[in-house]
């Protein structure tokens, strides 16, 4: 099954305490999520949660999701999860201590359990963090290296066989304050961190800023996720209701601006397979689904098979010695397939607090599906409507 099972329904899972930020453990058969609480007078858990990917909505069975295990986490409110995109056990964790005597800021890289009833155990604390942490990002494409923020600073931390963390690169960032930050899935020596109205990235082969832009948004920006299929593009989202998608060939002004909510955006995210939907979020409770299809990959390779009159001359040459339908492939029909327009796709309105969590599922078996969390602690999980992921299939 691809696409939603129905239109017009959602899966819903509720947890007790409050709660905003929700990650997708990878390599999982079914798309599972990780959600972290943030009660002040309760002991605080890692929620897993697991969606049936094959499971159909409003036909009178039981929710497709379920309760995998709750482990608990007695560090303190946890603000930040990063789930290791190469090892599904491995999953970070940011959180304050709410102690009367500690009110510190602290994080660990946490081993998950495979067995339900056992707790999670942990591999590194990650030291160094000088105040309240803004973000925990994990190496695109390695289990040992997390990159810690707080307000000032970017810390790239590598974890040897042992579990020994090391600070290998400390970044200064001040004057400016950081807001969030995220790793470059393609050119994995670049990170990008969001700072009051601006962004920045920075080559860890130098530690020094590689390009930026000091006035991206009106107001702050919260969020920045980049294009995974195209190097060059990624969004923004902030506080003047916005999100904005960006070429760092052209940073003088973005590409797209893209206008759906009416408060602040706390998250925009690309899907991983599909470059050509984004997902954005925010404090008006929204969650909206847009169609950015003219900044896709698949525009640009319709663009280039197009302009190749050598491709369409030994195709008609082909075609008339008979051996067309030999050269016919899926690919094709991808290629000449009119493509929806840009724009929003869908707003979901299934949250009655503000939208803090957000994340596609990660699962070997969909990308079409994607989780939200508000601050009540409601998850729901929502699907890309079926005709779009028919037009997207290849």
């Amino acid at each position: 099954m691809y696409g939603a099972p129905s239109e017009s329904s959602a899966a819903i899972y509720g947890i007790t305490n409050k709660a905003r930020c929700i990650a997708a453990q990878t390599k999982t058969d079914n798309s599972r999520f990780f959600v972290g609480t943030l009660a002040i007078n309760a002991e605080n858990e890692v929620h897993l949660i697991e969606v049936n990917d094959q499971a159909s909505l409003g036909d009178g069975h039981e929710s497709p999701i379920r309760k995998v295990a709750v482990y608990p986490h007695k560090g303190g409110e946890i603000w930040h999860l990063a789930a290791s995109p190469v090892e599904p056990s491995l999953l970070a964790t940011g959180y304050q201590c709410v102690t009367p005597a500690d009110s510190s800021w602290r994080a660990t890289v946490w081993r998950v359990p495979p067995e339900y009833g056992q707790s999670m155990s942990e591999v590194a604390e990650l030291k160094g963090a000088e105040g309240p942490i803004k973000g925990l990002v994990w190496h695109p494409k390695e289990d040992n290296a997390i990159m810690l923020l707080d307000s000032e600073h970017i810390r790239q931390v590598v974890l040897d066989s042992a579990g020994t963390p090391t600070i290998t690169n400390n970044i200064a960032v001040s004057p400016l304050t950081i807001t969030s930050g995220q790793w470059h899935p393609l050119l994995t020596y670049l990170v990008a961190v969001t700072t009051e109205t601006g962004f920045r990235t920075y080559d860890l082969r130098s530690s020094k800023k590689a390009f930026g832009f000091k006035s991206a948004h009106q107001d702050a920006i919260r969020c920045l996720d980049f294009n995974p299929s195209n190097a060059y593009c990624f969004a923004t989202g902030g506080d003047d209701c916005k999100v904005k998608i960006w070429d760092s060939r052209k940073t003088v002004q973005c590409v797209k601006e893209l206008a759906g909510h009416s408060h602040w955006v706390w998250n925009v995210k690309y899907n991983p397979c599909h470059d050509e939907l984004l997902i954005s979020s925010g404090s008006d409770c929204k969650v909206i689904l847009w169609n950015i299809v003219s900044l896709s990959h698949r525009v640009a390779s319709k663009a280039s098979v197009s302009t190749a009159p050598q491709a369409a001359a030994s195709a008609a040459a082909a075609a008339s010695a008979g051996i067309d339908s030999a050269l016919h492939t899926p690919e094709d029909d991808a290629v000449n397939r009119p493509l929806p327009p840009d724009g929003i796709v869908k707003t979901y309105d299934d949250h009655e607090d503000s939208v803090y969590g957000l994340a596609w599922g990660a699962s070997s078996s969909s990308s079409w599906n994607f989780a939200s969390l508000s601050y009540v602690g409601r998850v729901v999980v929502n699907y890309v409507p079926q005709e779009y992921a028919d037009a997207y299939m290849l």
